[in-house]
């Protein structure tokens, strides 16, 4: 069994938040309904960025702000964590990653409490490739295919960024994400007190790579040595007659001469094809694994550790975290020679690569909008602490939590349900004219429904390369039809209302007051997505006025609340979340000249608009008691935003009117 240091507090859960440019780590843990927060560090913080403040009251300042802000969004990243997708979904593929997801579903399910149904199937890593590329079911591919080894060369094509997979089976058009969400190694055994388990403690205890590649080769002594990459020095005796058939008294001349015999899975699963990797068979020259036990159906598990048990003279292998969590003192787990030394298959070993047949295990998702937006939440929650919990009960080493962030990120520019607006969108830009979405630049002044110009501060999204699902409105007597994600808000009326309310026949508003026929509404799928960000929170788009926000409640113009709509609307909220923003980037230009994005979304953005639509799905009662002082920091932010102006508006009116008045009033000298 596998075990990790105990801990007091049930859940822990770690998050880094970047804000201002910098970064900060905030630490959860949760204890019999107790949350204690742990702010590990701030390092190098410069509100004025490279230089240093001349006013340290300032930089104080600065700092309390971003602490504030990063607790709050952490915290309420935190439970978002366990937020679910849109339907159910289907899974299929290697048996050891099916214990993982067997135990991460049951859990997903009761966090959602709902209706959901996930179907899960083993079948080995061929099924699982073979499952969400269509090979078996065409018209429906799986939603997941597990595999406890990488994808093989004939079934899928390897993408220039180094995760996607095209398909070379089945359906050649789909692709697959490879995720890693554990480690695993291969755990070789015998029984203990047998010839094997005595030959192995004469030599130390242990085996050599070359050892064992010598023992499950279906290569000869000859034909190993002539390879040129096996050291023979590593079986001493070999047998005169330089057959397949090999002996434990060839490792050891004090080994009885006893016929090894070797047991493991079938050529098909996934730790076969790594454990084959693993000891440098050549398989590309005819090399390969003998199997002295002809199995009439391929082994599990179960029945390899059970044949292994009753013969002395077998040596087997199957997964660590099988063997692991059926410890047995039956059987004998053999270290292995790494660099001179010993090593078994531990925790530490395996999450250190000490071990030498360390291998992770994958979920393979299909790499489609409609499929993710049903399985990256159940991924969500694979890589929480519970998630990670499972994983590692189960006798799996964890990945670290630099490695699961890598994971979900493969995922998460593929993930879009707000997308706002598309390349090649068109934008009036003072001084440039019209300028496709993706060449607005930040500090760009655009035009606003007002008819007048305002300035980009930021991106909520600005990805050019990924594909989503739009809406595309046609207007009457108006130029190319506009695309927007369906929850981005247009205007009817001066109001804001999501795109997916608006209607053929109906009317939305243009600049300056001037309304559109609508005339068509489609769907449509297109590259890029896009979300500029104005001083004044609108944006003309192809000659439509929209919002530069979403709408967090689907097709809600106003909170709802418990079922009840409020007075706020979804613009002035969402306008009223960005006040903290416009105020660093007023006070400080320097800090919005430039912009981070994770995956797509501005760093300003992301945990904000998580923590909001978390927030909103939340009962009344907590809702509402952690609405309040996120609202009421906001608006003292507008405030401060509003008197900033105005000030800045006395000050140039007062220099204005001093040197028109000495202009005027001056008096003019004669000449002489």
């Amino acid at each position: 069994m596998l075990t990790r240091p105990s801990t007091m507090f049930e859940r822990a859960s770690h998050h880094t938040v970047v804000l201002f440019g910098r970064t900060v780590r905030i630490t959860f843990l949760c204890c019999r309904r107790r949350i204690l927060i742990s702010i590990d560090e701030i390092t190098d913080f410069h509100p004025c960025g490279d230089r240093r403040c001349q006013d340290a009251r300032l930089n104080s300042s600065m700092n309390r702000l971003l602490v504030a802000t990063s607790i709050l969004t952490a915290f309420v990243a935190t439970a978002h964590a366990t937020n679910c997708g849109t339907g159910g979904f289907s899974i299929t593929g290697s048996a050891p990653v099916e214990r993982i997801a067997t135990a991460w579903v049951q859990s997903y399910l009761e966090l959602c409490n709902d209706d959901t149904i996930v179907d899960i199937s083993g079948g080995g890593s061929f099924a699982g490739a073979a499952g969400v590329c269509g090979t078996t079911t065409p018209e429906d591919p799986v939603d997941i295919g597990m595999m406890s080894r990488p994808w093989l060369k004939n079934e899928a094509r390897l993408n220039d960024n180094g995760y996607t997979h095209d398909c070379l089976i089945g359906d050649t058009s789909r692709s697959a994400i490879q995720i890693a969400v554990a480690y695993d190694a291969t755990a070789i055994f015998v029984k203990s007190g047998g010839v094997a388990d005595q030959c192995i403690q004469t030599l130390g205890g242990g085996l050599s790579l070359d050892q064992l590649r010598y023992i499950f080769s279906t290569y000869t002594y000859n034909q190993l040595q002539t390879s040129g990459t096996w050291n023979d020095t590593s079986v001493p005796h070999p047998d005169p007659d330089d057959s397949s058939a090999k002996y434990w008294s060839e490792l050891d001349g004090s080994c009885e001469h006893q016929l090894i015999f070797t047991v493991g899975p079938g050529s098909s699963t996934g730790i076969n094809e790594v454990f084959v990797d693993s000891i440098g068979i050549e398989r590309d020259q005819g090399e390969n694994v003998v199997a002295s036990i002809q199995w009439f159906v391929a082994p599990s598990s179960s029945d390899i550790v059970g044949y292994a048990k009753g013969d002395g003279n077998a040596i087997g292998y199957v997964e660590n975290s099988f063997l692991s969590s059926t410890a047995s003192s039956d059987l004998t787990v053999i270290a292995l020679n790494s660099e001179g030394a010993f090593i078994s298959p531990s925790f530490d070993t395996i999450q250190n690569k000490e071990y030498p047949l360390v291998n992770k295990v994958f979920m393979n998702p299909l790499d489609e909008v409609t499929s993710l937006l049903k399985t990256r939440p159940f991924l969500d929650y694979g890589f929480t602490a519970d998630g990670t919990a499972e994983v590692e009960s189960l006798d799996f080493v964890s990945l670290s939590s630099a490695e699961k962030a890598i994971m979900l990120d493969r995922i998460t520019p593929r993930y879009i349900s707000t997308a706002c607006f598309p390349v090649n969108s068109m934008v009036d830009v003072l001084g440039k004219g019209p300028t496709p979405i993706q060449h607005i630049l930040l500090g760009d002044r655009v035009r606003t429904r007002n008819g007048k110009f305002s300035k980009v501060y930021s991106f909520g999204h600005y990805d050019l390369e990924v594909k989503a699902e739009y809406l595309e409105i046609t207007v009457e007597g108006g130029g190319a039809p506009l695309s927007i994600s369906s929850d981005h808000m247009l205007f009817v009326g001066g109001k804001a209302t999501p795109a997916s309310t608006i209607i053929v026949g109906g009317a939305i508003d243009g600049v300056n007051g001037s309304t559109m026929a609508v005339t068509k509404i489609t769907h449509t799928t297109a590259t890029g997505a896009f979300a500029p960000f104005t001083m004044d929170g609108t944006i003309v788009v192809n000659d439509m006025v929209a919002s530069s926000y979403i709408s967090l409640q689907s097709d809600a113009t106003h909170l709802m609340v418990g079922g009840v709509q409020t007075i706020l609307g979804m613009h002035y909220l969402s306008h009223l979340s960005q006040a903290p923003h416009r105020v660093v980037c007023e006070v400080i230009p320097s800090f919005c000249q430039e912009e981070t994005y994770i995956n797509g979304i501005s760093v300003w953005v992301a945990g904000s608009l998580d923590s909001a639509k978390w927030l909103l799905d939340q009962p009344v009662l907590v809702t509402l008691t952690l609405f309040v002082p996120a609202f009421t920091f906001c608006l003292g932010a507008t405030v401060i935003e509003t008197f900033y102006r105005m000030n800045l508006l006395l000050t140039f009116a007062c220099i204005t009117a001093f040197f028109a008045f000495r202009y005027t009033f001056s008096p003019v000298k004669s000449r002489t």
